[in-house]
């Protein structure tokens, strides 16, 4: 794997995490239809007010998906393990050994007594990419097969 490689894998997952969580608010404002005024979305800017429903409340992604799960048919339910990953890409810490890749990941829990605890640890490699894209596309197409 060189450095374009790992860029374009490690943007390919940010890229499932984004549309996973677009999905999931899209399900779950589809679902509370009757109580959500339209709001034009590809207008706002900033400093706009809207109300508050799935597509702009400040649920995390556990959340989401808790809230997704409790609806879905049980093949379609998501993974919460997937959360696990999406914090430590935007929570972790990213580093080599040495000037080549593969890098590593992780990701510590909140100090205690003046310790902190390794909540993840991963090699990001070409297997760990393919197999974290594979996951995640699985996922977002059962979230695409419950809103059709």
């Amino acid at each position: 794997m060189d450095n374009e490689e790992h860029i374009k894998s490690l943007g390919t997952l940010v890229s499932y995490f984004h549309t996973l969580e677009f999905a999931l608010r899209a399900v779950l404002r589809n679902h509370e239809k009757e109580k959500s005024e339209e709001i034009d979305y590809a207008t706002l800017n900033v400093g706009d007010t809207v109300p508050e429903e799935p597509m702009t409340n400040y649920d995390s992604l556990e959340t989401l998906i808790d809230k997704y799960n409790k609806l879905a048919e049980k093949e379609l339910r998501i993974d919460k393990k997937l959360v696990a990953i999406r914090d430590a890409i935007a929570h972790g810490r990213v580093f080599s050994d040495s000037r080549n890749l593969p890098m590593k990941l992780l990701k510590f829990d909140k100090p205690r007594q003046g310790a902190v605890t390794v909540t993840f640890a991963a090699t990001m490699d070409h297997g760990w990419f393919a197999d974290k894209a594979v996951r995640l596309y699985e996922e977002i197409q059962k979230v695409f097969k419950k809103n059709e």
